[in-house]
């Protein structure tokens, strides 16, 4: 194998110089300053669509004509039409029965308690309106219908109907205790 160097280019003529390009800048500024432009309206308009929405969503206090108390037992007695022998028919009769509950805590308070906790809910309870003994079993009517609607939890019905009698007395129990708070109309 013979390595060597290329000829050296032997005519010895001299080539042009090339003439000068222009070369173009282009400038980007403005672009970037209409898209932060469109960006900027875009998210104002998405934070104006955001907070309208949460606006409107809020829940609508349905407005019934009987008192919290009647309007409660109303409801408790249309509970025990539910068929509690499926299981469908017991997560909605233990959903319902303590969103009733729920329901009338917040007519008396005036607050919305639809999305508080059990714990909360006994915790405001205790401090307004209940003793120790009533208390109690409340709270193991509401922990049964915790277990019901998370743990899938399946009840006999006497259980179930034990539950909605534990309920129906610590609503009239309350409604007797205290003076009803909620003018009814």
């Amino acid at each position: 194998v013979n390595v060597s160097y290329s000829p050296p280019d032997s005519t010895n003529q001299l080539r042009d110089i090339k003439p000068i390009i222009k070369v173009s800048i282009v400038d980007y500024f403005w672009y970037y300053i209409i898209g932060a432009a469109i960006l900027l309206l875009l998210i104002i308009y998405l934070l104006y669509r955001y907070f309208k929405k949460r606006k409107k969503s809020a829940p609508l206090k349905p407005t019934s004509h009987l008192s919290a108390f009647d309007e409660a037992m109303e409801e408790l007695k249309k509970l025990t039409q539910i068929d509690l022998r499926d299981a469908a028919g017991i997560k909605i009769y233990h959903s319902r029965l303590a969103e009733i509950f729920k329901n009338y805590i917040g007519c008396r308070q005036n607050k919305n308690m639809a999305n508080e906790t059990t714990s909360d809910l006994l915790i405001s309870i205790k401090n307004n309106y209940l003793q120790l003994e009533g208390i109690s079993k409340l709270a193991t009517a509401l922990r049964s219908t915790d277990a019901v609607k998370f743990a899938k939890y399946l009840p006999l019905s006497s259980e179930s109907e034990d539950n909605l009698q534990k309920i129906k007395d610590t609503i009239s129990t309350i409604e007797h205790k205290t003076p009803n708070t909620k003018p009814t109309t």
